[in-house]
């Protein structure tokens, strides 16, 4: 494996911890700040708007200058972004002021992961780019594993502790990155704004459609995945009355499934049908949803979450080569990061608007999500079948 793969895989790692570590210790920030559960997810929100809205400019910049410049100014900012959180929640303890720091993070965070699979798109092809993507959503998801885990054993000097994760891992990986990515710049230069978006235009001209499904899958995946870890979060503190490392523990079920299933999906991915894959994924997340409505008050609800971790697995790495492969290099940065910008949006909204749901009842939040996924599996079965 080239030694640029290892800063690359490292970025989605970090990348996983901006929310997923959070998660454990929400139910603690909660009662510090004596939040509602809308006010709750909005930390989670804080970071992933910010960075949804900001990726398609980050995309066009890493499409004009290349990628490696972007990615280290987001490294970095992630990373103090982090230090920002902890000195002030230590000396200054306010909401506000997070929310500040988790929308510095999200600036930050707009220029790390969709960018790395977009740099990965460019150096590799055909079977490497499909193995490598994997590697990168199965690093992803080997970060969404640890991070309830080590956010929660962070948290047992206090939650604030917590931010100083980001700096610890994203700062050394922004130096790695600065000496083993290599400056690849377009071989053709997008030129001027207009040209190059009546170019983008051009590429996607027959495919739109497609395309558009496509992206509203991503949307509607990250979407149910933190909407539902938080739902299972507050299921475990308040139903199951489990906490700190044991919610931690609790939460990486159906992370574990999701790491196993995002590293065989890329190992596989050219040898099997993207469209049929993405639609078996989306019908494995709306069958454990469907499984979690009857088992919402116990503690069996983790072991249905399995299947649910197995979907996103099979989902994300799938679209991942999709997208990356819709379009040359010198629009590539922009479609991965307007693919990335429904990833953070799904992740900015899962959250709050299942802590909505969750004032009538967590059946009606997973009722919700079970017909939406599979109604969408159904329209992706029946779309022209990508190999």
């Amino acid at each position: 494996m080239a030694k640029s793969l290892i800063p690359l895989t490292a970025i989605p790692f970090i990348w996983a911890l901006s929310n997923s570590m959070l998660i454990p210790i929400l139910p603690e920030i909660k009662k510090e700040f004596s939040l509602t559960s809308f006010q709750t997810g909005l930390i989670l929100t804080a970071l992933s708007v910010p960075a949804g809205l900001l990726l398609p400019i980050a995309g066009y910049l890493s499409d004009i200058y290349g990628r490696k410049p972007v990615i280290l100014f987001g490294t970095v900012l992630y990373g103090f972004a982090g230090i920002f959180i902890f000195l002030t929640q230590l000396f200054f303890p306010s909401y506000h002021l997070l929310l500040v720091g988790r929308v510095i993070q999200g600036i930050g965070a707009a220029g790390t992961n969709l960018l790395a699979i977009a740099f990965v798109a460019d150096l590799y092809q055909d079977r490497k780019r499909a193995e490598y993507l994997g590697y990168l959503e199965t690093s992803n998801s080997i970060g969404k594993l640890i991070s309830p885990l080590l956010g929660s054993l962070a948290a047992l000097g206090g939650w604030f502790i917590t931010f100083l994760v980001y700096p610890l891992l994203s700062l050394p990986t922004a130096i790695l990155s600065l000496l083993w990515l290599p400056h690849k710049k377009p071989d053709t230069p997008p030129g001027h704004l207009k040209a190059y978006i009546h170019k983008f235009k051009e590429l996607l001209a027959g495919k739109t459609i497609e395309i558009a499904v496509f992206l509203f899958a991503a949307f509607l995946t990250v979407f149910l995945w933190f909407g539902n870890l938080f739902l299972l979060s507050e299921i475990s503190a308040e139903v199951i009355k489990v906490g700190g490392l044991w919610r931690g523990i609790l939460l990486s079920v159906p992370v574990v499934s999701l790491a196993l299933s995002a590293y065989i999906t890329g190992k596989y991915l050219t040898r099997l049908n993207k469209t049929s894959l993405t639609a078996l994924g989306l019908i494995c997340i709306g069958i454990s949803l469907l499984l979690m409505t009857f088992l919402a008050k116990h503690i069996l609800i983790y072991v249905a979450s399995i299947l649910l971790g197995i979907g996103v697995g099979l989902v994300l790495p799938t679209l991942d080569n999709i997208i990356t492969s819709s379009v040359p290099d010198n629009h590539r940065g922009l479609l991965t990061t307007i693919f990335g910008t429904l990833r953070s949006f799904g992740s900015a909204f899962g959250p709050p608007l299942t802590g909505l749901l969750l004032n009538y009842n967590a059946i009606v939040a997973l009722g919700t999500g079970s017909v939406t996924a599979l109604l969408l599996a159904l329209i992706v079965w029946r779309m022209p079948k990508t190999g």
